[in-house]
């Protein structure tokens, strides 16, 4: 049963370590390869939600999609490391579980030394 645990404790690690390679592998492009992959998903998604945006010239295209592109990738880097925290909390669960519930086991073994001790004192 200790086998068990210990293997599904690694295996809960391993989401974690796949996201921050991800995560490490955004962050070893260049600025200007990183920029052109997102402005371009930026203008596919416009042209798809925005019949306006689609309709538009190309200078005016290129002006939104500077200005948005900020917040796009603001987004992102938001988005990336907020699942990366959660992944972390998932795969320290089982150690939180275990300090809290020793916490508790030691806070219920003081009162009942406690109440030993009144006891005795009492009788």
């Amino acid at each position: 049963m200790t086998n068990h645990f210990s293997l599904a404790r690694f295996l809960l690690w391993i989401p974690p370590l796949l996201w921050y390679r991800i995560i490490w592998g955004f962050s070893a492009q260049t600025a200007s390869a990183s920029g052109k992959v997102s402005d371009g998903l930026l203008h596919r998604i416009l042209i798809v939600l925005s019949p306006a945006y689609a309709r538009s010239e190309a200078d005016i295209q290129g002006a939104a999609v500077e200005v948005l592109s900020f917040f796009e990738r603001k987004a992102a880097h938001m988005f990336l490391y907020f699942l990366l925290v959660i992944l972390l909390l998932a795969a320290l669960a089982p150690f939180v579980r275990n300090i809290l519930r020793r916490s508790a086991l030691l806070k219920e073994s003081e009162n009942n030394s406690k109440y030993n001790v009144y006891a005795v004192v009492a009788g």
